[in-house]
């Protein structure tokens, strides 16, 4: 039986509401694959009304999970950051509650912490439950397809976070790409107190996904990556991906009870005043950047070609901003059309790849349940890493070896090309 750990290396954050079906089936795969003690697994739920018969099952299943409910309406940067509080870990890992971690986890963060890192980032992989439904469906949008990354080798980079958030907010800031991230990244706990020192919280913006990449980006100068899927994007049913696939993740502001009740008081008049993924993170930008006394290097013209391609059934509310923002400037009608085509054709590519598969940066499998996606994510070899500081000390550049790393520089940054084990 797992030992309780006083002082656990990795606490694994899982904010929900009124979804104990996803949830149930994801904590109980995760304790059941990974047997460390020092794995904490924190749950914060705001459940209108507890289900009481699976909640006194989910703090019987395994001595590593902790339960919180909190019973006040709350939005969900408020519930992010009561989670967080609660973490005793010394670094922690936020999913969703339809997301997965590799059973591998614990061996990467034992990496990260031999180096002295704050911050890990990667590329996940992605599950579409079997319950998700699709507006429309395609070779690798339909239920029960995984996506596995097709660079899984472990190689390691080292980035910069000033030129991260700079390529960030070029590009609109409807993404927030190689940013360092706490949302299915990795982070020190070292780090998370440097932005509540700094913003006063933990989360200080209405997306706490954006808003945490963007304060990490403010408060730590420089963080790795790996090429290793380290968790697992879920989309069920009910959750934002799976509101994504059926076209329905979007609606107004007033409507949207997860939001803080204040957000329009801080809203940017530069943003049309709806609800939607790609508007929520530019406005999370502008909230962060205000608290931190910065000036808001956003690209709008970016950002309205973006919505303008992806999501033009917000184009009404839209509309009498993008007016206002070329009689400001006519000239800047130039620049938004060849946002709006550049963009265009960049949905035409990534439709084009995911109809097909071809050109896709990911495996394609299917798995019936999350059961089978935890299973090949156990026999999935785990990335070999090595003392990043050492080889760098030694200057060894043999490849050739499995489990020795090939030391590089692209781009002014490290960057370590392991094998991927077969």
């Amino acid at each position: 039986m797992t030992q309780f750990c006083a002082d656990p290396l990795l606490s694994i954050l899982i904010p929900t509401k009124d979804r104990y079906d996803t949830l149930m089936e994801v904590i109980g795969e995760i304790a059941k694959h990974i047997d460390d003690n020092r794995l904490e697994i924190v749950v914060c739920d705001n459940s209108a009304v507890p289900d009481d018969q699976r909640v006194k099952q989910l703090i019987k299943l395994d001595i590593r999970i902790s339960y919180y409910h909190s019973d006040d309406d709350l939005p969900i940067v408020d519930n992010t950051e009561k989670g967080i509080a609660h973490c005793r870990g010394r670094y922690i890992c936020f999913i969703g509650d339809d997301d997965l971690v590799s059973p591998h986890i614990m061996e990467v963060v034992d990496w990260l912490e031999r180096e002295g890192g704050d911050c890990l980032i990667y590329p996940p992989a992605r599950y579409w439950w079997t319950s998700v439904v699709f507006a429309k469906e395609s070779r690798f949008q339909k239920p029960g397809v995984f996506w596995l990354p097709r660079e899984c080798a472990g190689t390691v980079r080292r980035h910069d976070s000033a030129a991260e958030l700079k390529s960030v907010l070029a590009r609109g800031g409807v993404a927030y790409l190689n940013l360092p991230r706490l949302y299915h990244g990795i982070v020190s706990r070292h780090a998370i107190e440097r932005i509540r020192s700094r913003f006063g919280r933990y989360v200080p913006g209405s997306s706490p996904d954006m808003a945490l990449s963007m304060a990490l980006a403010l408060t730590t100068t420089s963080y790795l990556s790996i090429d290793y899927p380290v968790t697992v994007f879920g989309a069920s049913r009910n959750s934002g991906g799976g509101l994504t696939a059926a076209r329905k993740h979007y609606g107004r502001i007033e409507d949207q009870r997860m939001l803080p009740r204040d957000i329009l008081d801080n809203w940017d008049n530069r943003l049309p005043r709806v609800w939607s993924e790609q508007v929520i993170y530019p406005q999370t930008i502008h909230e962060i950047t205000s608290r931190a006394g910065l000036k808001n290097e956003l690209s709008y013209s970016t950002l309205y070609g973006s919505l303008i391609t992806y999501e033009p059934h917000i184009i009404r509310p839209l509309l009498p901003i993008l007016m206002k923002y070329i009689a400001e400037k006519p000239s800047r009608i130039v620049k938004l059309i060849s946002k709006i085509l550049l963009k265009g054709a960049g949905r035409a590519r990534a439709s084009a790849r995911i109809r097909t598969g071809l050109g896709m940066p990911f495996e394609r499998y299917v798995f019936s349940n999350i059961e089978s996606v935890m299973t090949f994510l156990k026999e999935l070899p785990a990335p070999a890493l090595t003392n990043l500081r050492s080889e760098n000390e030694t200057g060894k550049n043999d490849s050739s070896q499995r489990g020795q790393v090939n030391v590089i520089e692209a781009h002014g940054a490290v960057a370590l090309g392991g094998k991927r084990r077969e």
